[in-house]
């Protein structure tokens, strides 16, 4: 029973922890701008740039094959149609969606990591002294990084996408290319990638989000803060699943408003 009490009152204290880290993040929103936040996030935003880029080029490199070279041999004839349908659900939704969980995969175990260590060292209860806090620094900055990483790596990983996959169907001399390449930019039109690009920024938000909350200074217990490897994991869940959640929200929205419809 003392334990089941001790748990239910970590529970409500980690509740009350995020609840708050939520209203500092909202109170702190523009901290991003000032000269050695927006340093931290230029840092960032390059850093997981080139960090990203392998998981990009290897998960390209799959979806342009597929799309390029293995469906034109394998559908022939009816090779257009299915591109009619696949294009613009990878412009629109499964890029943003496969970009935020490489992010997931790459920052979150990581994040969570940092968080937890600098809290453990006492660096956050040293800016608590001078009316500051891990909100303003650094995540706010990491948030605002992390979604416009996310915008970039979703935009390449489309370009790559188109790249290897047309290069791999010259190479080996697969379907018409020229007929691919009209159908490529007729399928999706400039609302379209205003859509792709504000869901790979919600998607990137929801992944940092996650992971800061999840991690939050106070919120993990001493035994969960020592295990590096369990703190990782578990924070790379949970940033995946926000992914998927907010990526089923914001199509639902999107469908309720009747706006920007790939249909």
């Amino acid at each position: 029973m003392d334990n089941i009490a001790a748990s239910t009152q970590r529970l409500h204290l980690a509740a009350r922890l995020r609840g708050a880290a939520l209203v500092q993040l909202w109170l702190y929103r523009s901290q991003w701008r000032l000269p050695l936040p927006r340093e931290l996030m230029r840092r960032e935003r390059d850093t997981q740039l080139a960090e990203l880029m392998p998981a990009l080029m290897v998960i390209s490199l799959m979806v342009g094959a597929l799309m390029f070279v293995t469906l034109p041999s394998a559908l022939g004839g009816s090779y257009m149609s299915a591109l009619a349908t696949l294009w613009p659900v990878w412009v629109i939704q499964a890029a943003p969606i496969a970009a935020a969980q490489v992010l997931a995969m790459q920052r979150a175990p990581t994040l969570a990591l940092e968080l937890s260590q600098r809290h453990g060292n006492g660096e956050f209860a040293a800016l608590a002294h001078m009316q500051a806090g891990p909100a303003a620094y650094p995540c706010v900055p990491l948030l605002v990084a992390h979604a416009a990483v996310t915008v970039a790596a979703s935009f390449l990983l489309i370009l790559l996408t188109l790249v290897l996959g047309f290069l791999g169907a010259f190479v080996l001399a697969v379907g018409d290319l020229r007929q691919a390449l009209d159908a490529v930019f007729s399928l999706v039109s400039p609302l379209h990638w205003l859509r792709s690009a504000v869901a790979a920024a919600v998607l990137g938000f929801a992944c940092s989000l996650a992971t800061m909350l999840f991690a939050w200074p106070g919120t993990q217990s001493s035994a969960a803060a020592v295990d590096a490897h369990r703190l990782g994991l578990r924070a790379m869940v949970v940033s995946s699943a926000a992914i998927i959640g907010a990526a089923l929200a914001f199509n639902w929205l999107m469908n309720l408003l009747g706006f920007l419809k790939w249909w």
